[in-house]
C-alpha cells in the first residue's frame, strides 16, 4: 500500500489554516503539516519545536498528500478530531502505523547507509546509537 493517499489520524500543534507555507522556500506546501501522523514519533523540525511551546496540540484525520520541506507529513482534506478519537483510530489501525514505522525504518536505513558509504566514519559510533535509538522506537510501534 502507498502511504500517500491514505487517510491518517495525526496531530499538530495549532490551528490548521489552509495549507502550511515553508518559509525557508517561500512557498505553500501541499497540504497541513502534522507534526505527527499514525502515532509515528513527533516530526524534529524547527517549526515543530517551536509551535510546541507556544500552541496547544491539535488532532486532525485527512489524506497524506506527501511530505514537506522539513521531511514532515502533510495531510490534505483535514477534519479537527478529539484526542479521544484520535486514541481510537490509532488503536483501530494498527496495520497503517506498521506500514508508517516500516516505511521510516527502511527510509533511515538507506540514510544510515549513504552517509556512511560517503566517508562519515569519525561519526560512526554517533550513527549507529542514533539508527539504534530510532530502531528501537519504530518497534514498539510494529508492536501494537
Amino acid at each position: 500500500m502507498d502511504k500517500n493517499k491514505t487517510m491518517v489520524a495525526g496531530y499538530r500543534y495549532g490551528a490548521a489554516n489552509g495549507n502550511s507555507y515553508n518559509t525557508r522556500e517561500n512557498r505553500y506546501e501541499n497540504g497541513v503539516s502534522m507534526a505527527s501522523v499514525a502515532g509515528l514519533p513527533e516530526c524534529r523540525s524547527f517549526a515543530t519545536m517551536t509551535a510546541k511551546e507556544a500552541k496547544a496540540k491539535t488532532y486532525y484525520i485527512g489524506m497524506v498528500s506527501g511530505q514537506g520541506g522539513d521531511d514532515e507529513y502533510l495531510l490534505q482534506d483535514v477534519v479537527e478530531i478529539s484526542s479521544k478519537k484520535y486514541e481510537l483510530w490509532l488503536s483501530d489501525n494498527k496495520e497503517i502505523t506498521k506500514m508508517f514505522a516500516r516505511d521510516e525504518i527502511d527510509s533511515l536505513s538507506w540514510a544510515m547507509e549513504y552517509a556512511l558509504s560517503n566517508m562519515l566514519f569519525p561519526f560512526e559510533h554517533k550513527i549507529a546509537e542514533i539508527k539504534n535509538s530510532y530502531i528501537e522506537q519504530k518497534k514498539v510501534l510494529l508492536a501494537l
